[in-house]
């Protein structure tokens, strides 16, 4: 695809009518979110980027399905949907790299003594 090409592409497979997404590893927004985090990040970044914006894409895709607009412009649709990937595609990796660090800890339970059988 290329680095000044969308970081996705959403087109309909000719032969079975079936959306194919197309996720660009060469878009300059992944090499930015890279940048971003030390050299040993690198295949967490590229995997939050490749797969959070397929999840997201395919969410919005889900409910652009249920509009009406999709029945008379399906093309215009997956256009609407590749702009709004762009935008997801700036913000997922600092998003959703640090989560893990900041998931709520399991409070530690204090285990209770029981007197052993004499």
């Amino acid at each position: 695809m290329g680095p000044d090409q969308p970081p996705v592409k959403v087109e309909k497979d000719p032969k079975t009518d079936r959306l194919v997404i197309t996720l660009n590893t060469t878009s300059k927004l992944l090499d930015e979110a890279k940048a971003m985090r030390g050299k040993e990040e690198e295949p967490a970044v590229t995997f939050v980027f490749k797969y959070g914006l397929a999840l997201a894409v395919m969410g919005l895709l889900d409910r652009q399905k249920q509009t009406d607009e999709w029945k008379t412009d399906e093309p215009g649709c997956r256009e609407k949907v590749q702009q709004m990937a762009e935008g997801i595609a700036r913000v997922i990796v600092p998003l959703c790299l640090p989560l893990p660090k900041n998931l709520p800890k399991k409070e530690k339970t204090r285990s209770r003594a029981t007197p052993s059988a004499a």
